[in-house]
């Protein structure tokens, strides 16, 4: 199958022709666990779930960041992605171009600071949403964060 690589380290978008499986992913990305989260009505991109996590580890300097429109916002992502079509029985061919994609995918200039911003996001934890107050909490930190990301993309 062909789908797109997103690679932050080498500040590329490129087509990569591999075998139809998750798997291949895996390899691709650089990961054990893979995570996809929906592109588009289409699309997804599937990403390394402790990608974040990987990267803090790996620290300033050596974590490697993009920024990605579409999935319904604005999202910081640490390490490799892919992009690939939805099918019934995984992931197929994607059906777009690197000049589309290039056009939501953005490189931070200061890596320091996109790992600085992605610590901000880690150091809140997984929050469990129970009630109306904590679902405002998340909202407003979900709008910080968007600042915190569109603010790294002005620097």
């Amino acid at each position: 199958m062909e789908v797109l690589l997103i690679d932050p380290y080498t500040r590329s978008i490129q087509n990569v022709v591999c075998e139809a499986s998750l798997d291949a992913l895996r390899w691709i990305i650089g990961c054990d666990v893979l995570e996809a989260v929906p592109f588009d009505s289409a699309h997804d991109v599937w990403v390394d779930e402790d990608g974040l996590r990987v990267s803090d580890a790996l620290g300033p300097g050596r974590a490697a960041y993009f920024v990605l429109s579409g999935l319904g916002g604005i999202h910081l992502i640490g390490g490799k992605a892919v992009i690939a079509g939805r099918g019934k029985a995984g992931p197929t061919d994607a059906d777009v171009s690197v000049t589309q994609i290039d056009a939501r995918v953005s490189f931070p200039k200061d890596q320091r600071r996109a790992f600085d911003v992605a610590r901000t996001i880690l150091d809140r934890g997984v929050m469990f949403i129970g009630s109306v107050d904590a679902l405002a909490t998340a909202r407003q930190r979900a709008l910080e964060d968007r600042h915190r990301i569109l603010s790294l993309l002005a620097s």
